[in-house]
């Protein structure tokens, strides 16, 4: 049985594959992922997430942290984390 039928080879506007890309990102592509990256863990220390997965949710200009634990608690919990009940 051949594996590589109907197998598709995409292409992005420059003409290189898509799997080209994941293995040699652009320099821009690089910064911004590290740059994200970084604000994402300054956030999970700054509100003391550990894990994912974590939200930060702002309500009324406050900014809640809900861990793992909580969000898969149901919406009762949640709702109670952000003090809307």
């Amino acid at each position: 049985m051949d594996l590589s039928e109907g197998r598709r080879s995409y292409t992005t506007s420059r003409g290189t594959t898509a799997a080209a890309c994941v293995l040699s990102p652009d320099a821009a592509l690089a910064e911004l992922v590290r740059r994200r990256t970084a604000q994402a863990r300054t956030l999970m220390t700054t509100y003391q997430l550990r894990g994912v997965p974590a939200l930060i949710a702002e309500v009324d200009g406050t900014r809640s942290a809900l861990d793992a634990s909580t969000l898969y608690s149901g919406p009762d919990a949640v709702r109670a984390a952000l003090k809307l009940r």
